[in-house]
């Protein structure tokens, strides 16, 4: 399967089973985080474990072309992901057939989709790449970037994600699921918070500081038969955007850690924009 198609059939992976990590092959570890560009956001299939495989692989090559197929925050729709599909694999092919390459990250931005590669050999490729550009898109609005990285610094700096902690990839499951619904995660929005206790008090010291930063308190449970029968939801109008729902939901974390609890999560809905 075309690794760019793995953006799409994680939509449904990650709706089903949470924080799953996608691995292509026993020695791949594949997952899509959001970052947060000028124009919009901008999804990253990354594989964590290329870090690792650099012996020899000193020439980077970015492809890319793009749709007009997409939805209003700039993430292609399912036919403009096909296609980018049918792009991609032509231009797989190509690689494949001129040198020893790794495929290391797939980026989605602006009705736009890029492969990035690690190659041995740059001999023809460019001439190649450009006569497929000419075959199959030619009056798309191609990219190509070719260059030695022998140290793989675009993989570290602009590929790799700067957190791998589990929290990182849980919000971005939903962050991802959103940007694919079309929300370009701009603007404050309702956002829910389930929080779990041992004890009843502990929940009532949290909720008399959530109470304190303007948190409303939606809901309190308790469910006898499990480890954390205290159950609590909370809400507050927040930003979505990466940055600002990780340090949020770290914060929560920490705050019903220190007092015997844990943080499960966060939903808000979904925003499009016509």
């Amino acid at each position: 399967m075309n690794l760019r198609k793995c953006i799409l059939l994680s939509t449904w992976i990650l709706f089903l089973f949470p924080s799953i990590v996608l691995q292509a092959q026993s020695d791949e570890q594949w997952t899509t985080y959001v970052k947060t560009m000028d124009k919009g956001p901008m999804t990253i299939l990354v594989d964590l474990n290329t870090q690792y495989r650099k012996a020899g692989y000193k020439y980077l090559v970015v492809v890319g072309t793009n749709t007009d197929k997409c939805l209003a925050n700039g993430y292609p729709n399912f036919d403009g992901l096909e296609e980018l599909y049918t792009f991609s694999d032509a231009a797989a092919t190509v690689i494949e057939k001129n040198t020893e390459n790794y495929l290391v990250g797939v980026l989605t931005y602006e009705c736009a989709g890029f492969d990035a590669y690690y190659v041995k050999d740059t001999t023809n490729l460019k001439a190649q790449i450009n006569t497929l550009f000419e075959e199959l898109r030619p009056k798309g609005k191609n990219y190509l970037l070719i260059k030695k990285d022998r140290t793989w610094n675009y993989y570290r700096t602009e590929l790799f994600p700067n957190d791998k902690t589990e929290d990182f990839f849980k919000n971005n499951d939903l962050l991802n699921l959103m940007v694919n619904e079309g929300d370009d995660l701009e603007g404050k929005r309702l956002i829910k918070h389930f929080i779990h206790f041992t004890r009843e008090r502990n929940r009532a010291a949290f909720i008399k500081q959530m109470k304190e930063i303007n948190f409303k308190i939606d809901a309190t449970s308790f469910h006898q038969e499990r480890d954390y029968p205290y159950e609590l939801i909370v809400s507050r109008e927040d930003l979505v955007l990466p940055e600002a729902i990780e340090e949020l939901t770290q914060a929560l974390i920490k705050l019903s850690s220190s007092m015997n609890g844990f943080y499960d999560g966060w939903e808000t809905e979904v925003v499009v924009k016509e």
